[in-house]
């Protein structure tokens, strides 16, 4: 996260509207602390396999 950043909001729940962003989702604006964000390791394992050998990398593999 940047710098001061303490949450995540997803794209679908926002508007862009030239350098201005809306949050449209059903709590208007109230992004509580940690919303979206993963702490290191709560969703791969020590040890796990990500990706076999041999694939070809695609977009979605690289984030």
């Amino acid at each position: 996260l940047p710098e001061g950043a303490d949450a995540v909001v997803i794209q679908e729940n926002c508007q862009y509207d030239n350098e201005e962003v809306t949050i449209l989702s059903a709590e208007q604006g109230r992004v509580s602390p940690g919303n979206n964000v993963l702490k290191k390791g709560e969703d791969i394992e020590s040890g796990q396999t990500l990706l076999r050998a041999g694939r070809r990398l695609r977009p979605q593999d690289m984030g």
